[in-house]
């Protein structure tokens, strides 16, 4: 399945989309054209598929100011030489989307696609994450900017100590959906300072275009499917997730498993996980109002009856105008890095993200090199499609073999857009 592409390696360096990735762009097919169906479809089957990673990774805690226990979690993979010394590579980190940590299983997926490609690699948690508040970060989540500040200052602490050893060539960057966002500031930021640090590519995969116009469509969602979602038995529930597991292409889906889509992104993909970041920040900042839960079905329940509305309006009212301002633009901070000189920014996302329903007019002044747009594949859905893992190759370069162990079991949920 995985081309051989002879002119492309991990340390190839081109200013935007290389001209192989863009030619190979034009490929692009689906067997899931729907935008739920193929959103759903990969969160499901991959949360649900337990992936190998390296030997040899380690979950550190990384040191930082800016968490009030000092700290923050990851997973990491250094690069080796036969021996089994460390040997010099490039250093990348990667954001994974809104409210994933680092006991996801895709992190540990993550992990193991640049490891294998000859990168040092860092995953780090979702400051939407319920892991990342309880270390203690000093803004509630959506704080842009300073979220962007504390990753950067982490990515310069594991340089230093990387570039001691001479152990390190280029940094880079990759994130997917707010994590994708949260990258593209980090680059702009970076490229503005004296002394950037960011020297590789930063790759945002399927963002919001507008951040809280994104959390809208998702409160549509649950909105329109509250009362259908909690009405399912658990059986009906099991049905339409084997349904999504063994599915490979759409139209092997049960019919209801294709109209109740919305549903499984909307409840189990972001609101339960929208439940336990409101957990976590009321356990740290007390701001909000969190009753006792005597059982799970007494959280799920109470974590329904949210939206990121309501949520916005009763834990953080006034991050409202921040979202809504130019800050909250992907094309904002794109802009500013190219303006500073960064050329090394590229974006790939789906022309029907539900997330980003009539925002695509914002992408217009991002120059086409920077920028690829495919048809389909709904809200990171298309990084499921065979299609990707042959794009991956075209702009990372083949993955090689490494010695691999099962990841940690976590009860699997579908989480659609991490």
């Amino acid at each position: 399945m995985f081309l051989t592409l002879s002119l492309i390696s991990t340390h190839t360096a081109h200013a935007q989309w290389n001209p192989d990735a863009l030619a190979f762009s034009q490929s692009f097919y689906s067997d899931f054209p729907g935008a739920y169906t193929a959103s759903a479809w990969n969160s499901i089957k991959m949360n649900f598929t337990i992936p190998q990673y390296p030997q040899g990774s380690l979950k550190i805690d990384l040191k930082s100011k800016h968490f009030k226990s000092g700290k923050l979690p990851g997973l990491i993979y250094l690069q080796k030489d036969k021996e089994g010394n460390l040997s010099k590579a490039p250093l990348m980190l990667h954001i994974p989307g809104i409210f994933s940590d680092i006991r996801d299983l895709q992190s540990f997926r993550v992990l193991d696609d640049f490891a294998s490609r000859g990168f040092h690699t860092i995953v780090i948690p979702n400051p939407w994450s319920a892991q990342y508040i309880e270390e203690g970060a000093q803004d509630m989540p959506g704080y842009m900017e300073s979220e962007s500040t504390a990753i950067l200052d982490i990515i310069s602490q594991v340089k230093e100590s990387l570039l001691q050893g001479d152990l390190v060539s280029d940094v880079h960057l990759s994130g997917n959906s707010y994590g994708g966002f949260l990258v593209a500031v980090i680059a702009a930021l970076d490229a503005e300072s004296p002394h950037p640090i960011v020297t590789g590519q930063t790759t945002i995969t399927a963002p919001p275009y507008q951040v809280k116009h994104a959390l809208n469509a998702l409160d549509k969602l649950m909105i329109d499917f509250k009362d259908i979602y909690d009405n399912l038995s658990d059986l009906d529930k099991l049905v339409i997730l084997q349904s999504y597991r063994s599915a490979k292409k759409e139209t092997d889906l049960f019919l209801v498993a294709r109209k109740l889509a919305p549903a499984f992104i909307a409840f189990p993909g972001f609101n339960e996980f929208l439940g336990r970041t409101m957990v976590a920040v009321n356990k740290m900042k007390q701001v909000g109002v969190v009753p006792e839960f005597k059982t799970e079905s007494d959280f799920l329940k109470w974590s329904h009856s949210y939206n990121f509305d309501r949520y916005t309006a009763e834990f953080n009212p006034e991050i409202l105008p921040l979202m809504l301002s130019e800050i909250g633009r992907i094309d904002y901070w794109i802009q500013r890095s190219l303006a500073a000189g960064n050329k090394r920014i590229r974006m790939i996302s789906a022309a029907n993200d539900f997330i980003n329903v009539g925002d695509l007019h914002r992408m217009e002044k991002i120059p086409a090199e920077n920028y690829i747009l495919i048809p389909k594949g709904g809200h990171s859905g298309f990084t499921g499609f065979p299609w990707y893992k042959q794009f991956m190759n075209y702009i990372y370069g083949e993955p090689k073999e490494l010695p691999r162990i099962p990841a940690p079991h976590l009860p699997p949920s579908p989480t659609p857009g991490h």
